[in-house]
């Protein structure tokens, strides 16, 4: 997916009204991401379950307290009110309005661009799927921080030897939607694991209806995926067609996790 960051500049001359509108294609930060493999080990359960104290690392950030979402939340606000549209007036009086828009989407028009503005792009909704998913994930003993992955360039990772989620401080960076997409993904992974045995189990393929390639064949031809084999192309599969589904994520792991008591 593409984004355009199109900028719309409205000029007085005379009485009549000047348009110009000036495009600019961005990579999505969507599509940028790069989402790491299911830890593997011999056998399929790979370690006992860890009381959370020795799952956190000294540098990371738990999401399940109040204090780290709180940090959390501040992070994505500020990233959030990047993409949210604007419009500028400078000093020779030219209007300007700047949003995002995904490739092949069509261009507004003066009155829609007044709405988009007027009434803005509320992440609020997004960021309660969020918190939604987080208390899930609580709920069935994982840990959820934010912390660099073992593996490096990974936007997010699960962990079953330390059944832990991590997730980078710059996909914070790049606001809400790229953070519930991170979470939903990982989330697979942790029902494919629950589904193999528990959260401390190496994930087992979840046999779901996958998407079509298209939409996750460009994440799996990148390099971090160049030496996997037919089975954890089928997790990783699993995981891409649903990650923008927190619906989907919540219910495999209720399907095939355990809630702690």
């Amino acid at each position: 997916m593409t984004e355009r960051l199109t900028s719309v500049n409205i000029r007085r001359v005379g009485g009549w009204l000047a348009v110009s509108i000036g495009l600019s294609i961005l990579s999505s930060e969507l599509n940028k991401l790069r989402l790491p493999l299911p830890s593997f080990q011999n056998g399929n359960q790979i370690s006992e379950i860890l009381p959370k104290k020795r799952r956190l690392k000294s540098s990371e950030i738990d999401l399940s307290t109040q204090e780290g979402l709180n940090i959390a939340i501040a992070e994505l606000n500020k990233a959030d009110d990047i993409h949210k549209p604007k419009l500028k007036v400078n000093q020779l009086g030219q209007i300007s309005y700047h949003y995002y828009r995904k490739d092949g989407e069509p261009e507004k028009t003066q009155a829609e661009l007044d709405a988009l503005v007027k009434n803005g792009k509320s992440f609020e909704n997004i960021q309660q799927k969020i918190a939604q998913l987080l208390t899930l994930l609580a709920d069935h003993n994982v840990l959820v921080v934010v912390g660099e992955p073992n593996l490096k360039g990974a936007a997010g990772e699960w962990d079953p030897s330390r059944q832990t989620i991590r997730i980078t401080p710059s996909s914070l960076a790049k606001g809400s939607e790229v953070v519930l997409r991170i979470l939903n993904h990982e989330a697979i992974h942790v029902a494919q694991s629950c589904r193999n045995g528990g959260i401390n189990f190496k994930p087992k393929s979840l046999d779901v209806e996958l998407s079509p390639v298209k939409i996750f064949d460009k994440q799996l031809s990148s390099d971090i995926y160049s030496q996997i084999g037919d089975e954890t192309r089928r997790l990783e599969s699993e995981a891409y067609s649903y990650e923008y589904s927190s619906k989907a994520a919540r219910y495999y792991l209720a399907k095939y996790c355990k809630v702690t008591p």
